[in-house]
């Protein structure tokens, strides 16, 4: 792995101009504190994909492995890569589980997402807290291609958010409800989390969106035309005396870990 100082652009804009380039990402790790931002890393261009070709393809998992695996001994040919950056970028999608479970495809129409989709870099400019920016490579050419991406100023584009709907109808995710309640009278499930599916048209609105909701565990990652943008875990917000004066949003932490109850004796079987 080489390292050269790179142009200390604002994370926003350099994650604008790498979406220039297709599958561009932008990741935002968090601080010891798990509030502030710790740094930011930005690529594109990936030199490798892994996606499953359907809702069920467990060869997918054995190709992720290998690629992974490569891309490793790539990155470690020049030196062990440095803790914290990626050399591969994607999801594990939560559907994914169905198949190492052995269960059936969800019903409804499915979010048109594939289960696993990881991109694999050999570039990664990174962006310290403190302003410093580092570009990150395999070797000298992948670090040109990448510094020459984020020298072109991105076109000027108004970030535009259409309204959300959901994927599935409302039959589909009331069956849902009704199952976990099921679930829950049975004493099978402590807790069960039920989400739901929403989507809307999307122009470049990262910088918009991370605005409206700060967190320090922040990504957006592209498959296809659309763009998975996660903003971390869920944030807790806590209050004391008068309502907050100062501008901006309020200070949050990640709520306390949560577990289920365990029973100290077998259930009996009689």
């Amino acid at each position: 792995m080489i390292a050269r100082a790179a142009a200390s652009l604002p994370p926003a804009e350099a994650a604008c101009r790498a979406a220039a380039g297709p599958g561009a990402f932008w990741l935002a790790a968090p601080g010891a504190d798990e509030v502030g931002v710790a740094r930011d890393l930005v690529g594109a261009d990936p030199v490798h994909v892994v996606r499953s070709r359907s809702a069920n393809d467990p060869g997918v998992l054995l190709e992720l492995e290998a690629a992974w695996r490569e891309a490793r001994a790539a990155w470690s040919a020049a030196g062990a890569p440095r803790a914290g950056v990626p050399v591969g970028v994607g999801w594990l999608s939560y559907d994914l589980g169905r198949l190492l479970h052995g269960l059936p495809p969800a019903a409804g129409p499915g979010s048109g997402w594939p289960d696993v989709e990881f991109h694999f870099h050999d570039a990664v400019w990174v962006r310290e807290a403190g302003g410093e920016a580092t570009i990150l490579a395999r070797d000298d050419a992948a670090a040109d291609r990448l510094a020459a991406r984020l020298a072109r100023p991105r076109a000027a584009r108004r970030p535009a958010l259409g309204a959300l709907a959901p994927v599935d109808d409302d039959a589909v995710y009331l069956g849902g409800v009704r199952r976990i309640l099921d679930y829950l009278a049975a004493g099978d499930a402590y807790q069960v989390n039920l989400s739901r599916r929403l989507a809307a048209p999307c122009g470049p609105g990262e910088p918009a969106l991370l605005a409206a909701a700060p967190a320090p565990c922040w990504g957006t990652h592209p498959s296809g035309s659309w763009r998975s943008t996660p903003a971390g875990r869920s944030r807790r917000v806590r209050s004391r005396g008068r309502p907050r004066a100062a501008p901006g949003p309020p200070p949050t932490r990640p709520p306390p870990p949560r577990s289920a109850p365990r029973r100290r004796t077998a259930p009996s079987t009689s």
